[in-house]
């Protein structure tokens, strides 16, 4: 079984940056070898606090670059995420705030941040330009 699943049996969505790290782990090397670069930040637990009146600094992110697609995957503690694509040649910008109600759902949308990344794809259909 994997960790992702083990994670979502947990229940607590408030694991997601922890969640994030696991989801990185198994997709790296996969992501890569198609030849997305991908990469995986985690705000360090001493990190500055948030600034007031400016947007929360994430928890995890991961970012996935291939030609001219960018996605990112941010995530918060308190169980919510953003997620970005913007494609510099079509100029397509999408993002979408989102508050999944399991771990399952996290992991289909940013699996579906990364294929848009890695295609021609158009905008997820839940996402908003």
């Amino acid at each position: 079984m994997d960790r992702c699943r083990t994670l979502e049996r947990e229940g607590d969505m408030g694991e997601l940056p922890r969640w994030l790290e696991v989801w990185f782990a198994e997709h790296e090397a996969v992501s890569r070898a198609r030849g997305t670069k991908i990469v995986l930040w985690r705000r360090p637990p001493d990190g500055p606090p948030d600034r007031p009146g400016r947007k929360p600094t994430a928890d995890a992110k991961v970012t996935a670059e291939k030609g001219s697609r960018w996605g990112n995957a941010a995530v918060y503690a308190e169980g919510w995420g953003h997620l970005m694509g913007i494609d510099d040649v079509t100029e397509v910008v999408w993002q979408a705030d989102i508050r999944p109600q399991s771990q399952a759902v996290l992991d289909v949308i940013v699996g579906q941040m990364l294929a848009w990344v890695e295609s021609t794809a158009e905008a997820p259909s839940w996402a908003r330009n």
